[in-house]
């Protein structure tokens, strides 16, 4: 049945209204002459409506003729008059053609490249190493060698990579790379002295090997052995290892102002809207709305995908928030504990995780031209150990 309804569409067929007084005559003498009609439907005012092939027109006008009958055509419906439409549009049908030639080009380029897996290496070295064995922005997809040897060729190009897989997704190519882990370096067996790095009092001493050279409570300066490698019998020498926490003081200026500005959203907001062909974005939605002073931008991105097949083509929403300034004055007590806590993040930030701070205060203060001028110190429990081979 589907098969015949597609071979019907694809010869065309229309519903004609017959006339006249010898329509019996006309319906027999087309079945014994093979012409296909369907749908027959006998009309009140003695007319029949039915269905005909578009070939058999042709065929049935003599008999129309010998039983003296006419014919009105009505709605057609096919192959062949969906082409004669679409060629009396001749515009339509070469913007269809151009259209369908562009999504063609715009589908068979690749429009995107990403790297996914580095750690140590960073993503431009793997593709520079893809753009040496061709895949690349703008590359023919159709030309691009086999998987398995692009795999290969990348391989050979960074040496630092145990594993490359490459898929192809629509115009999008996707690089996973799995990176060789080193062997760890052998250790170090040379004798060496554990030192100061730094000033501090000692707080705690833990000897993994040596011998301590300093105690509790002690001051300490940079260069001097903590933990010594020397085991003092003038023939044993060994690879000192261990820990030693020290309080140490650090000196932090600051300069905070009291007059700050925090951003508020006003709830005020309108959509813009792109299509971003590759990385191009074309505006199509969202003109002439935006007369804020501050305002932010928030982007959403949605692709289209047939299957596997990613189109070039993707939608961007944009949403523009109108923002405020609010100006707030910190009071003395609010601007010194800003003054801790920036002093506290910097002073992190230099020791890491090998310490913490124990204890902050504000040395002196002043306020002036609208600041607050402080110096901050703070008590830090760190390992100050380093070291030192001899």
């Amino acid at each position: 049945m589907l098969s015949r309804l597609l071979y019907d569409y694809y010869k065309g067929f229309v519903v004609v209204t017959v006339s006249g007084q010898r329509l019996s005559s006309l319906i027999n003498l087309a079945s014994e002459r093979g012409i296909w009609i369907r749908d027959i439907v006998y009309r009140t005012n003695g007319t029949i409506q039915m269905t005909i092939l578009r070939s058999d027109v042709p065929r049935l006008r003599p008999l129309l003729r010998q039983t003296k009958s006419k014919i009105h055509f009505g709605k057609r419906t096919g192959l062949p008059f969906l082409w004669q439409r679409a060629w009396r549009r001749k515009s339509f049908l070469a913007g269809a053609l151009v259209f369908l030639t562009v999504l063609y080009v715009l589908t068979s380029i690749v429009w995107t490249v990403e790297v996914e897996g580095t750690k140590k290496l960073s993503p431009e070295t793997i593709l520079t190493a893809a753009e040496k064995v061709g895949i690349h922005k703008g590359a023919w997809i159709g030309r691009l060698p086999d998987i398995d040897l692009l795999q290969a060729e990348m391989l050979d190009k960074v040496p630092e990579l145990s594993w490359v897989g490459v898929t192809i997704q629509g115009t999008k190519i996707k690089i996973q790379v799995l990176e060789k882990i080193p062997s760890p370096p052998p250790l170090s067996t040379a004798p060496q002295h554990i030192v100061a790095r730094k000033t501090g009092v000692v707080e705690k001493i833990l000897v993994q090997k040596g011998i301590a050279k300093v105690q509790k409570g002690q001051l300490v300066n940079p260069g001097e052995i903590l933990i010594s490698g020397d085991l003092g019998d003038l023939k044993t020498y060994v690879h000192a290892k261990g820990i030693v926490e020290a309080k140490v003081w650090y000196t932090t200026q600051l300069q905070i102002p009291l007059q700050q500005f925090r951003k508020l959203y006003t709830g005020q907001s309108f959509k813009k809207d792109y299509l971003v062909f590759g990385s191009f974005p074309v505006q199509i939605w969202g003109y002439g709305h935006n007369h804020y002073a501050e305002y932010e931008e928030h982007a959403t991105d949605q692709q289209f995908q047939i299957g596997s097949f990613t189109l070039p083509v993707k939608v961007r929403k944009v949403e523009v928030k109108e923002t405020l300034s609010e100006k707030i004055m910190l009071t003395e007590e609010q601007a010194k504990a800003e003054a801790l806590k920036i002093a506290g993040a910097d002073i992190m930030a230099k020791i890491g995780e090998n310490g913490r701070i124990t204890s902050q205060k504000i040395l002196h203060q002043r306020i002036e031209h609208g600041n607050l001028y402080t110096k901050v110190l703070s008590e830090v429990l760190e390992d100050i150990g380093k070291p030192q081979p001899f």
